[in-house]
């Protein structure tokens, strides 16, 4: 479970504390599940090291995707679809940009 802790705080200083406490979250009911299931503890293992990885890696760039650089217009201020509509519209622009 030491494990688990680790990877959700490791989450929470790249993604923020909402996505840390869920992997930390699911990979603890992983790793329980997988000391019940026969040969499944590597395959956790081995994910749960990926994403450590993934984040270590690029953290930076999935750090921007929860953050967009560009600042919003004032009209996207919560009002309904519109404003979820263009808030991804951010998020797809500044993933766009950080490939280059």
């Amino acid at each position: 479970m030491l494990a688990a802790l680790i990877i959700g705080v490791f989450t929470a200083w790249y993604l923020g504390l909402r996505a840390g406490v869920v992997a930390a979250a699911a990979s603890a009911v992983a790793l329980l599940v997988a000391t019940v299931v026969p040969g499944a503890t590597i395959t956790v293992y081995v994910v749960l090291v990926g994403w450590v990885g993934l984040l270590y890696f690029y953290g930076k760039h999935l750090a921007g995707l929860r953050r967009p650089s560009g600042k919003a217009s004032p009209g996207l201020g919560g009002a309904g679809w519109k404003a979820e509509v263009g808030k991804w519209a951010l998020r797809a622009r500044a993933l766009w940009t950080s490939r280059k």
